[in-house]
């Protein structure tokens, strides 16, 4: 894809001109392209986050949060995923212009939901939630909560590290991102 081989700037006009055309398709059924149009409206929220347009990924980012959350209300299992999804990543966009407590929130809203999803099904919704566990612990330790945050980064350190064993190929990423993020916190208190 354009967005991986640095051609940002032409992938943004083609994820333009497709959320155009599926807005225009949102507005005329909403039921069948909320899903599509949500994550083209993430998509390039994540492009422009890219380029520095964070003001512009933000407001897509809210306006598919808004729609999602009416949409996971109605049906959580259905749109569970894509809900959780657009409250992390709008809570990274609040943090990278420092409305943490925004951030936090969010996240908070992400780990209560997705804690649930992963004890009925730990298999499926074990990355989203040990993404979110760290997320939340970065956004506590820019606070200075940073028990707070060993806490999350230790839960998701034990989770991961029974994933890894059983799947080292699969798990590789999120453990050593996890050693790594709880290494860091220590630090920070002379552990």
């Amino acid at each position: 894809s354009y967005s991986k081989t640095n051609r940002i700037d032409e992938a943004i006009k083609l994820q333009e001109e497709a959320l155009d055309i599926l807005k225009e398709a949102y507005l005329k059924d909403k039921d069948r392209w909320l899903g599509d149009y949500s994550l083209i409206l993430n998509n390039l929220a994540g492009s422009y986050s890219k380029t520095n347009r964070i003001d512009e990924a933000i407001k897509l980012q809210e306006e598919a949060l808004d729609i999602l959350k009416e949409a996971y209300l109605k049906d959580k299992d259905r749109w569970l995923g894509y809900y959780s999804t657009s409250l992390n990543n709008l809570a990274l966009s609040y943090s990278k212009t420092n409305r943490i407590d925004e951030a936090i929130k969010l996240q908070e809203e992400a780990l209560d939901i997705l804690k649930e999803a992963y004890l009925k099904d730990k298999d499926r919704w074990l990355g989203d939630y040990s993404l979110i566990l760290n997320n939340l612990a970065g956004s506590y330790s820019k606070t200075n909560r940073i028990d707070e945050a060993i806490k999350l980064q230790e839960e998701a350190l034990d989770i991961l590290k029974e994933a890894y064993l059983k799947d080292k190929d699969r798990w590789l990423g999120y453990y050593s991102t996890s050693l790594n993020n709880l290494a860091l916190s220590y630090s920070k208190t002379n552990r």
